[in-house]
């Protein structure tokens, strides 16, 4: 059986009785190439008991991707509308996990990463991988959407490059100047990014299309995103030709692209207060400023 066959009949294969002796041996022995970090948590959610498998197996298939070179800034949206869609009406994926898969290939293919999360503050997550970073990321989930938050964290801390995963509108960061929780485009309540290289990727799966300016947006999920941004010479590779640009181009725009823990959850650091930023194994310096953002939350209802 093929790798993404036997990913996809996990759930089957356990309500059918398989030895799941037999089941483990295919997932130690499976060929990985070429699969990528989204296939591996859907299969998790339907087996968790084989997620250790899994993991492993989605460690091999990241081994040999080729590198993003520089300090990199990843910043994913953790509010509740990244739960409440999939991201197409024939995927099982919700946009939450297709992020987390991103995530998880940028933890193990970034040079240097530090990762933020946002809703209505911002968090730097503990530099976990695997599984392991999509419960952290998860534990963050929380109300609004105030990108702009983590962001403006990205510009002070300094990175070569910044990365936000999201689906969507934004809230106002700064409500002293705008009313209650206001929306609108991240470009428009976001800071600008300050990094030369900044990756506006919207999984939303209504939206499709490339665009640029400040920000390159890339609207739409597709598996390929990251090896789209490595092919534009951000990275290890240049582009070959005209020909692959316009395929990659083409394969990423067309592509359609609860609470789990207490806010002083150890994989987390708000960094919405002053003060609130550590020094552990984080890419800045010790001495950077991280305060971005200490306004009172709205009444909600």
């Amino acid at each position: 059986m093929g790798a993404l066959a036997l990913l996809r009949n996990l759930r089957n294969m356990r309500e059918a009785g398989v030895d799941e002796s037999l089941v483990i041996a295919a997932l130690r022995e499976m060929n990985t190439d070429r699969i990528l970090p989204f296939r591996f948590i859907a299969a998790a959610r339907y087996a968790p008991k084989h997620e250790a498998d899994l993991e492993q197996a989605m460690f091999r298939s990241l081994k040999n991707q080729p590198p993003l070179l520089g300090t990199t800034a990843l910043i994913v949206d953790t509010s509740p509308s990244m739960w409440m869609a999939r991201l197409s009406k024939n995927s099982d994926l919700d946009r939450f996990e297709a992020a987390a898969g991103l995530a998880i290939l940028l933890r193990e293919t970034a040079e240097r990463v530090n990762v933020y999360a946002f809703n209505e503050k911002a968090y730097e997550v503990a530099p976990r991988r695997g599984f392991a970073l999509r419960d952290a990321l998860a534990a963050t989930k929380n109300n609004w959407s105030r990108g702009g938050l983590a962001v403006a964290a990205a510009n002070r801390d300094g990175y070569d490059r910044i990365i936000v995963l999201t689906d969507g509108q934004w809230h106002y960061s700064d409500t002293t100047t705008v009313p209650g929780y206001g929306e609108g485009d991240p470009q428009t309540v976001s800071p600008a990014p300050l990094s030369q290289r900044a990756y506006m990727i919207n999984v939303a799966s209504y939206k499709n299309g490339v665009g640029y300016g400040k920000w390159m947006n890339i609207d739409g999920w597709s598996d390929s995103v990251i090896e789209y941004i490595r092919a534009l010479g951000d990275g290890v590779g240049e582009l070959s030709s005209v020909t692959s640009f316009q395929s990659l181009h083409s394969r990423t725009a067309a592509a359609s692209i609860s609470h789990l823990g207490p806010r002083e959850d150890r994989n987390l650091r708000d960094i919405s207060k002053p003060g609130a930023c550590f020094a552990g194994n984080n890419l800045r310096s010790q001495n950077s400023p991280c305060a971005v953002g200490n306004q009172a939350s709205p009444r909600q209802g």
